[in-house]
């Protein structure tokens, strides 16, 4: 959980509450910020407006910290509870200064809605049926590998800390975002084994834990060593390198299928079936395939054709001439 802690410590160390004379921070103490996570986790479905009323409704009027800096305490609850960055307005000073683009919270929206928001599931055609969905994982499984995407695609692997990133391709950068903290998706799964109420849904939970450990890096030793040079080299998760889904799942839970990262994994998909060209000679070929330049070629094809025929038509005359010529005027021996 190192890793974990490290990151809390840099979000944490981020935040400067907005003081203006005689107003309280939001925040105090870490045990303030402890004391909102288990609010939120104690009411998952209660509204952000709700929840934040609730808990600085004891503060007098004239000692309550200021709303936006109420909105910022929860908005880092929810970030180390979710490890997803989320703001109460899509554009977040902090955030932008960070670097990041954070996930609107709404004021009438639960926590558990908002990750729903992050990780929406995707119904594509012909994966209806139960045998369909089996066939289309077990591809996915097959194909998308991470030595697949780097030798085939020509992608490259970015660490990220945000949960809601894992898995996102940039077909212009050329790069896939590798969330690593699968130390933390573990503790989350063993603590909601007798609790249900856990932080992060045991599904997307799962699913990011397999698409690591089962899908991108398989039990293979290429997938090992590749797997391996990447924690050495990004700094990742070393816990990343520990397949041990007895520690966490539970009897008969299933854990074959993708519903939350189906879609960002049949985008990796196609991106192996259709390689976006990426050097210079291949983005000049591929504007050269379109279907403008395939009629731009045919008309010159033509064009060719027929001045090559109609010098050929011209050699024709012209030996027929010189040998006219010749029977009219033979050559005296």
């Amino acid at each position: 959980m190192r890793p974990f802690f490290d990151y809390y410590n840099k979000i944490t160390t981020d935040y400067v509450p907005d003081i203006v004379a005689g107003t309280p921070p939001a925040l105090q103490s870490h045990a303030e910020l402890f004391a909102i996570i288990r609010l939120l986790k104690q009411n998952p479905d209660k509204k952000r407006s709700e929840l934040r009323t609730t808990y600085f409704a004891n503060q007098d009027a004239d000692q309550s910290p200021m709303i936006g800096d109420q909105n910022r305490a929860f908005d880092l609850a929810l970030r180390v509870m979710t490890m997803i960055t989320c703001s109460l307005e899509s554009r977040s000073l902090d955030t932008l200064e960070a670097g990041l683009q954070p996930v609107p919270w709404r004021h009438d929206v639960s926590w558990t809605q908002f990750i729903s928001s992050v990780f929406p599931t995707t119904e594509y055609a012909g994966l209806g049926t139960h045998d369909e969905g089996a066939a289309t994982s077990r591809q996915i499984n097959e194909r998308v590998t991470a030595r697949r995407l780097l030798k085939v695609a020509g992608l490259r692997f970015v660490p990220t800390n945000e949960l809601g990133n894992h898995l996102k391709l940039n077909q212009k950068d050329g790069t896939v975002e590798l969330y690593h903290h699968t130390s933390f998706l573990k503790e989350n799964l063993m603590a909601s084994q007798e609790d249900a109420s856990g932080c992060i849904p045991r599904q997307i939970a799962t699913e990011v834990l397999n698409s690591i450990q089962r899908t991108l890096f398989p039990s293979t030793t290429d997938a090992t060593i590749l797997l391996r040079s990447l924690v050495t080299k990004h700094k990742l998760d070393p816990d990343c390198l520990k397949f041990e889904p007895s520690t966490y799942q539970l009897q008969g839970e299933d854990t074959t299928k993708y519903r939350y990262l189906e879609s960002r994994l049949i985008d990796l998909y196609e991106e192996l079936d259709n390689p976006t060209p990426r050097g210079y000679l291949e983005k000049w070929l591929e504007r050269k395939s379109g279907a403008r330049y395939v009629m731009m070629a045919t008309l010159g094809g033509v064009a060719i054709a027929i001045l090559l025929g109609a010098l050929a038509l011209a050699v024709s005359i012209f030996q027929a001439w010189v040998g006219w010529q010749q029977w009219q005027h033979p050559v005296e021996g």
